[in-house]
């Protein structure tokens, strides 16, 4: 990171304040700030880079939407929802219309929207997206990859929260397990599930469970995210 401050400059004195080059360095600072928790810090360059993407590229341009969806889970993880979805409902729409329904990048940014939804604690709306979006990125990536199976683990979520135990609680197990084999017991995305997992254990009653696997996930996620990383901060609200 400290590497990457000191050499932006340089890189938006050769190249240009707007070519991709340092657009790309600003968006890589951003994610490397992301990942010590300093969300604000992140959100500040990525807005930089939206708004010089628009200019530069177009609303339609593959950088432009990429650098919305990072946003918009910036903003998501910070508790911005309402900025979030708003944002989101954007890139959606553009995606529909420039890739397509099916497209996966499509199909990740309904798995986002729905996470968000999910967050605000719309249930039964988020269920719905959810459940479809699962069903069109197995379709379109194979029902073990790591895009699947993350949501997957959220419509688990959903249905626990709507008090559908029977079906949230063994998706949420075979998400997570499924997770752990595709990118690893430590991967940001197998701890996230696994405390959803923990989570919904608890809302069914199974809390000696529950609460262990809380737990461990969060002494996992203190040791490889940090403990400013809002993964982290949200599974030990959870506890």
């Amino acid at each position: 990171e400290a590497l990457q401050v000191e050499v932006l400059p340089t890189v938006k004195r050769v190249h240009g304040e707007e070519h991709p080059n340092t657009l790309t360095a600003m968006s890589n600072l951003a994610k490397n700030y992301l990942k010590q928790g300093r969300y604000a810090e992140a959100e500040a360059l990525q807005v930089e880079v939206l708004a010089t993407r628009k200019r530069v590229q177009g609303e339609e341009h593959p950088g432009t939407l990429a650098t919305m969806h990072h946003l918009a889970n910036t903003y998501r993880d910070q508790g911005k929802y309402a900025e979030s979805e708003a944002l989101q409902v954007g890139e959606l729409a553009m995606r529909k219309r420039v890739q397509g329904k099916e497209h996966p990048h499509t199909l990740m940014c309904c798995s986002s929207f729905g996470y968000c939804i999910l967050l605000q604690g719309r249930w039964a709306e988020a269920e719905v997206l959810l459940a479809d979006t699962t069903y069109r990125l197995a379709e379109a990536l194979g029902s073990e990859h790591a895009c699947t199976l993350t949501t997957a683990a959220r419509l688990g979520t959903a249905l626990t929260e709507l008090g559908r135990h029977d079906e949230g609680i063994p998706l949420l197990r075979d998400s997570h397990a499924k997770l752990i084999s595709a990118v690893g017991i430590s991967h940001r995305g197998t701890l996230k599930a696994a405390s959803q997992l923990g989570v919904g254990l608890v809302r069914s009653g199974s809390v000696p469970e529950g609460t262990a696997l809380l737990e461990a996930t969060h002494s996992e996620q203190l040791r490889v995210l940090g403990p400013d990383h809002m993964d982290t901060r949200r599974t030990a609200s959870q506890m």
